[in-house]
């Protein structure tokens, strides 16, 4: 079975206090796997070598979320393009329980189509010169996306927090993405 999901998947409860400012705070909440703690390792030290041409990457993801094996590897794709210097335009579509990467054989013309008639709207980027940032807050949600690359791939972490009358739910993501879509 695959299921696909925008950029919205509620499921674990917990209070907005927990909701990670920093990428660094991602584990902090617990629940880390070790291949979740690696993912994030690699993202702190890798180099963030943004391009200013179109960029399009998939690969591993892994999700703690209510119902989900943390254990479990699923798959996303993400694309960049480069707006100004400081700014990049920024989708991402993630893909649960596909059996391989479903994004492996598009080329970046087909990854980035796919991703505009699959994901929602598209969001900015912002480059602080560590890593670039997403950060999408509603009345109903608070979402951050960290994400960098260069030239071993990208890596997109992600803290979805969803808020209800009744309940907050979250899912945290960890993405390595060393494949580049050309």
């Amino acid at each position: 079975m695959k299921w696909t999901t925008w950029l919205a998947a509620p499921f674990i409860a917990l209070s907005l206090n927990s909701f990670a400012k920093t990428p660094q705070e991602l584990c902090d909440r617990g629940k880390c796997t070790a291949i979740m703690e690696q993912i994030l390792q690699d993202f702190l030290v890798s180099d963030h070598q943004p391009s200013t041409s179109e960029e399009g990457f998939s690969g591993s993801c892994y999700h703690i979320q209510r119902g989900i094996n943390p254990n479990h590897e699923h798959h996303g794709a993400m694309t960049l393009l480069s707006l100004s210097e400081y700014t990049r335009d920024f989708r991402a579509l993630f893909s649960y329980f596909a059996k391989s990467n479903p994004y492996e054989e598009m080329s970046l013309n087909a990854l980035t189509d796919h991703l505009k008639k699959r994901s929602s709207q598209s969001h900015s980027a912002t480059n602080n010169g560590e890593f670039e940032s997403v950060v999408i807050s509603t009345d109903s949600a608070d979402i951050s996306y960290w994400l960098k690359t260069g030239p071993k791939g990208a890596w997109l972490l992600g803290d979805w927090v969803f808020k209800s009358k009744n309940s907050t739910t979250d899912t945290r993501i960890f993405c390595h993405f060393p494949l580049r879509h050309e």
